[in-house]
């Protein structure tokens, strides 16, 4: 039930930018290609365009709020899953290399040299 309404709200999303890129603005934006304006009988000219993309941008936006709080809510109810809780532990690599340079070893002595007096 969730991969639907994501698959949804996705399509929703799309739409949504698609129909406000195509609305006409002052400088007309992408609503040109539809005849925005140029020409009397193109499909969305006039008021009656503006009108139907306003209503269809309306509809969207209330279906992709529905739609987001739908998803909101029900992801807070799934279990949370992580991959760490699938993947087993990374093996241990131990830190011995045979083609290494031995570290020197400093001797350290722990008595101290007292002065002679």
């Amino acid at each position: 039930m969730y991969s639907f309404i994501l698959i949804i709200h996705s399509i929703i999303c799309i739409l949504l930018i698609m129909i406000v890129l195509f609305q006409a603005g002052k400088t007309l934006g992408l609503g040109g290609l539809t005849g925005g304006g140029s020409s009397g009988d193109a499909i969305m000219t006039g008021t009656g365009g503006n009108v139907f993309l306003k209503k269809i941008t309306a509809g969207l936006a209330v279906m992709f709020i529905i739609t987001s709080v739908t998803l909101t809510v029900m992801s807070a109810n799934r279990p949370s899953s992580s991959l760490m809780d699938i993947m087993p532990p990374a093996p241990v690599i131990p830190d011995h290399n045979p083609l290494a340079v031995p570290k020197p070893t400093v001797e350290t002595t722990t008595t101290a040299a007292k002065p002679q007096s």
